[in-house]
């Protein structure tokens, strides 16, 4: 099987990125023959130095006439551009020889269509979003959108389903997001495949964090890269101005974010991942918090990295929202407290009632990590994802 992986590399996003290295790594670990079709000015990504790597330019910026930055004339930028970056990747695959390409999906339209249906049965989506009800957020109706919204929402909702037909597999992060795009798929055939793949990590990379247990304080941290509304962040806050008990209890904040005032909280801004693991190193954190307020942007279910950072450091923590691989779990569900989905502050007293609870559980951080090991680690991980692959080949070499 010789795999092709789509990468759009954005220096910007550095969390993507190393979630994409990361994933490559494995595959190529576990055997599979990975070329990677990176699209980036740099001719040395130090990252993809093990690989076997195609360098391709970014499609050039599209600039037409001053005149169609109007609002009701914008979506022809957007066409125009469209038909230049699907030509643009039309060409680059032409030179390569592969029986499937993994790429991150993000939204169709006609000259997408038009190239995932000249390599059918080719292309596998990762679907990170359930990407129509993400664009209802931004779509306000005809007249009152930006028109580059309007073609945006209706391309993908007409050619969405007819490209997703065409693929070989769809791999979703949540159980919501793969059913999500099952359901928009007219086609009985064989292939498309689905799978349901949550994020995960590599647990090792985090080293376990034992705190001391003190009865006269409880620490939290919120880890945030930056603001944003589902991240809740106002909910903790607003639990913890109200609070008028006797525990001391601090909440640290890490991220760039727009601070919110609350005497109990302590704002630490962005960290690397050394400076996160010195963070641990100093200070006694008890309680992690997860994100608080998918319900704003229309998610149900997550697979949420920074839980997954939590339970790889052996930490309990709260979140609000249905976790892919927390659900139905009676080995962690001790350890965790989800919340209800709405914008209520939360109430401390509770979060006290479970820190106190779970501070009488015997080596608590260790079976919370074992857990992660389990359950959330990159190996087990890319073995469900490399026999998927294998999976959709075996698919294709019977219907040929």
């Amino acid at each position: 099987m010789k795999l092709l992986y789509l990468y759009n590399y954005n220096p910007s996003l550095s969390g993507v990125n190393n979630k994409i290295i990361a994933k490559i790594k494995w595959l190529k670990d576990l055997g599979l023959d990975v070329t990677v079709l990176c699209f980036t000015d740099q001719s040395v990504h130090p990252e993809l130095s093990e690989f076997k790597v195609i360098y391709a330019p970014p499609q050039v910026t599209v600039k037409l006439h001053r005149i169609f930055n109007l609002k009701y004339l914008n979506f022809i930028t957007q066409i125009v551009k469209d038909y230049k970056v699907n030509n643009y990747y039309k060409k680059q695959l032409s030179k390569v020889d592969f029986d499937l390409l993994v790429m991150r999906y993000n939204t169709s339209n006609y000259h997408f269509n038009k190239l995932v249906s000249e390599f059918k049965h080719k292309f596998i989506f990762e679907h990170n979003t359930l990407e129509l009800e993400q664009l209802k957020l931004q779509y306000k109706g005809f007249f009152q959108s930006h028109s580059w919204i309007s073609y945006t929402y209706f391309s993908e909702k007409f050619f969405g389903p007819k490209t997703l037909s065409n693929a070989a597999g769809i791999i979703g992060v949540t159980h919501e997001i793969t059913n999500y795009e099952k359901n928009r798929i007219s086609s009985k055939n064989k292939l498309p495949l689905s799978i349901t793949i949550s994020n995960g990590i590599n647990v090792s990379d985090y080293p376990i964090h034992i705190p001391k247990q003190f009865d006269s304080e409880i620490n939290l941290v919120i880890v945030l890269g930056v603001t944003a509304a589902w991240h809740g962040l106002e909910r903790i806050i607003n639990g913890l101005n109200n609070y008028k008990g006797g525990k001391k209890i601090t909440l640290y904040i890490i991220g760039n974010v727009n601070e919110i005032k609350c005497s109990k909280a302590i704002y630490m801004g962005y960290m690397n991942s050394k400076e996160m693991n010195d963070f641990f190193k100093t200070h006694n954190i008890h309680l992690g918090i997860a994100s608080l307020a998918l319900h704003k942007i229309n998610i149900k279910e997550a697979s949420v990295l920074k839980a997954r950072e939590y339970l790889a450091r052996g930490i309990p923590f709260l979140y609000g929202y249905i976790d892919t691989d927390l659900a139905n779990e009676s080995t962690i569900s001790d350890f965790v407290l989800q919340v209800e989905a709405n914008d209520t502050e939360i109430d401390i007293k509770k979060l006290i009632e479970f820190h106190n609870t779970i501070s009488k559980i015997d080596n608590c951080p260790q079976k919370i990590r074992d857990f992660a090991f389990h359950k959330v680690d990159m190996s087990v991980k890319m073995q469900q994802y490399k026999k998927f692959l294998e999976d959709i080949m075996d698919i294709k070499n019977k219907i040929k």
